[in-house]
C-alpha cells in the first residue's frame, strides 16, 4: 500500500528514465494524433472544471492553460515533473508507466479529441491509477492512491478522481491489453524517446512482470 501522505518513494534509475520517455511520448501523441474537440471533452477529464492543484502544491496550477479559450502546447519538462511526482508518491516501476501509455494511446485511438493540454494530467492520473491497481499484489483501493497524492494534488476530490477513472475505463472498453508483445514494443519506444532526449543509450526496461 502507499506510504503515508507526503512520503516520497525513491525512483530507481530505470523508472526515472522511463518518466522522461512517457512525457515526450505523450506530447508526441498529442501533437500527431489529437484533433480539436467540436463538442468539448468529458468534464471528468477537463482540468478547467476538475482542479488538481491549488496554492499549497509544489505542482503548477493549470500548467498547460493560458486562458479559458487558449491553450499552450504541453511542455515535456513540466509533464515529466508531474509523471515523476505521481510515480514517486505511488512507488511505480517502469512497467506501470509503460502500461499507462498503452492505455492512453488506446483511449486516443477511440476518441482523438480526448487528449488536450487541459485533459492530459487527469488522463495520466486515471490511467496510471489503473496500471498501479492492476499490477498490485494486494487490493489497492482508489482512496489509498488519493491519500498518497493529497499533498501534491491538493484540490483533487476523491469523488472526482473516481469519476475520472470510471470514465477512462469506459472509454477504453473496460479492458486492459494483456499481450506481452504490445508492452515490449511500447517499452522500446519510450526508452528510445528518453535516450534521444538525454543523449544516452540506456537499455530498454523489462516488462516481463507486466502481470
Amino acid at each position: 500500500l502507499p506510504k503515508p501522505v507526503g512520503y516520497t518513494h525513491r525512483l530507481n534509475a530505470t523508472t526515472a528514465h522511463t518518466c522522461k520517455g512517457v512525457a515526450h511520448a505523450l506530447v508526441a501523441l498529442y501533437e500527431n494524433w489529437s484533433i480539436p474537440p467540436v463538442n468539448g471533452v468529458p468534464r471528468a477529464f477537463n482540468e478547467r472544471h476538475v482542479p488538481l492543484v491549488g496554492r499549497g502544491s509544489s505542482l503548477p496550477e493549470f500548467v498547460f492553460t493560458t486562458t479559458d479559450n487558449n491553450t499552450s502546447n504541453p511542455h515535456p519538462v513540466a509533464l515529466e515533473h508531474y509523471v515523476r511526482t505521481l510515480a514517486e508518491r505511488w512507488g511505480c516501476d517502469a512497467t506501470e508507466l509503460v502500461v499507462t501509455v498503452v492505455l492512453i494511446e488506446r483511449a486516443v485511438r477511440k476518441d482523438r479529441t480526448v487528449l488536450q493540454p487541459f485533459t492530459m494530467r487527469i488522463l495520466l492520473l486515471a490511467a496510471l491509477a489503473v496500471a498501479v491497481q492492476v499490477g498490485a499484489d494486494c487490493g489497492l483501493k482508489l482512496d489509498h492512491l488519493w491519500e498518497a497524492i493529497a499533498d501534491d494534488l491538493d484540490e483533487l476530490e476523491l469523488r472526482a478522481f473516481g469519476r475520472a477513472q470510471r470514465r477512462f475505463l469506459k472509454l477504453i472498453g473496460w479492458s486492459v491489453p494483456n499481450e506481452l508483445d504490445t508492452y515490449r514494443i511500447y517499452a522500446r519506444a519510450l526508452n528510445a524517446y528518453a535516450n534521444q532526449v538525454r543523449g544516452v543509450a540506456e537499455p530498454t526496461p523489462s516488462v516481463e512482470n507486466v502481470w
